[in-house]
């Protein structure tokens, strides 16, 4: 890959912190353009990548679409020096493309779930990243430090 002059800016401005990255997909399940950004950054910051939330009856749904089993342990795991993964537990609510209120709860609970995942990994006064667009109940959850909307993949289908 090529290096712009705006990636090494980025990554010379962004150099030494702790970000929480709310990801659209599971971690290198189906390749976005998201982790290569988050792995370049890994390696002189620590990141925390939150796969999406989601309910149990969707994760079941999309499971089986994709014909593929699930992730046996939810949580977090170490997945490089400076780079974590979070599962997390799929308790969300479902409808949250038909009820607004299903979302901010959701996003309410993302919110709680992410601030005790960050604890975990020992982060303190953390970045928020996101490539979610549905992502403004996390991002009022807490005070971070700077919140980052990322509008990489169109991902408004996955709502």
């Amino acid at each position: 890959m090529v290096k712009t002059a705006a990636i090494e800016d980025a990554e010379r401005t962004l150099n030494g912190f702790d970000s929480g990255c709310l990801g659209t997909v599971e971690w290198l399940v189906v390749r976005s353009t998201a982790e290569p950004t988050m792995l370049r950054l890994a390696k002189t910051n620590r990141i925390l990548w939150v796969e999406p939330f989601r309910s149990l009856p969707t994760m079941v749904r999309e499971l089986r679409w994709q014909r593929r089993e699930g992730r046996k342990s939810r949580g977090i795991r170490r997945v490089d020096a400076g780079l974590w993964v979070y599962s997390p537990p799929p308790i969300g609510l479902p409808g949250v493309t038909r009820w607004p209120w299903s979302s901010r709860v959701n996003g309410w609970i993302l919110g709680a779930l992410l601030h005790r995942a960050i604890a975990q990994v020992g982060m303190r006064d953390p970045l928020l990243w996101t490539f979610r667009f549905d992502a403004d109940a996390v991002v009022k959850r807490r005070r971070w430090r700077l919140s980052i909307y990322d509008c990489l993949d169109q991902d408004e289908a996955l709502a």
